[in-house]
């Protein structure tokens, strides 16, 4: 049986979409197989999503199943993958609704147990999905609180496999996080408590930067951290 998931790849600051297809029931020798470009991270996602599954309460198919990460050409990096995988899986072996994955874009790094921890590119996970016009977002509760500042798309912070399942199904209910509530959210009227104390080396920069809002100039830096900063 075939599921597909949409998930997102993180491409400089921008995130980029990926459909995680999982086909199990396949004729040959019994095992998990892993294409679409993946890097190590994302091919150690297959151990931890079968602890995952088995400490949560559900099985690993027990045919031959292959996992795609589309489009092929796009690298795939990071553990983001895992959640999404999981549930991919649980669809395919119908243990989990199919259509119940429909219109979320969904990541998520998950430990042996089902826990589940928060990945890079809450936002820019949560922009993608605005701009694919999706009902919601499934992140960690960290990157969650990440995401929910890509207003107008609906961001649920999941913190286990299980209770993802459970939303999913309808048997738990999760409200949508109100941008105001997170940690990433500062109001118009709350000084900075940060300031260049913070920032250790980059002292050309730092220098620059001074002057140029002390005399009230344009700036334009170029070429990489490592390298001489042009102004």
């Amino acid at each position: 049986m075939l599921a597909v998931v949409t998930s997102g790849a993180l491409v400089g600051v921008e995130a980029q979409p990926v459909q995680v297809e999982v086909n199990a029931g396949e004729f040959g020798e019994a095992g998990v197989y892993l294409v679409g470009l993946p890097d190590a991270a994302v091919k150690e996602s297959k151990d931890r999503v079968s602890s995952a599954l088995a400490n949560s309460g559900f099985r690993m198919p027990q045919t031959r199943t292959t996992i795609n990460l589309a489009p092929g050409h796009l690298r795939k990096e990071g553990p983001c993958y895992d959640l999404p995988i999981a549930l991919g899986l649980l669809a395919a072996t119908n243990q989990l609704r199919p259509e119940t994955l429909e219109g979320y874009l969904i990541a998520g790094e998950m430990s042996l147990s089902g826990a589940l921890r928060p990945v890079r590119g809450g936002l820019a996970f949560g922009l993608l999905a605005r701009k694919q016009k999706l009902k919601g977002v499934l992140l960690p509760a960290e990157s969650a609180e990440e995401a929910v500042l890509a207003e107008g798309v609906s961001v649920y912070p999941v913190k286990s496999l299980d209770e993802a399942v459970r939303f999913l199904e309808g048997d738990h209910v999760i409200a949508p996080m109100e941008p105001g509530k997170s940690s990433f959210y500062r109001r118009p009227d709350v000084a900075h408590t940060v300031d260049f104390s913070e920032i250790k080396g980059q002292h050309q920069v730092r220098r620059a930067v001074e002057i140029a809002v002390a005399g009230g100039h344009n700036l334009l830096m170029m070429g990489k951290p490592i390298e001489t900063v042009k102004v």
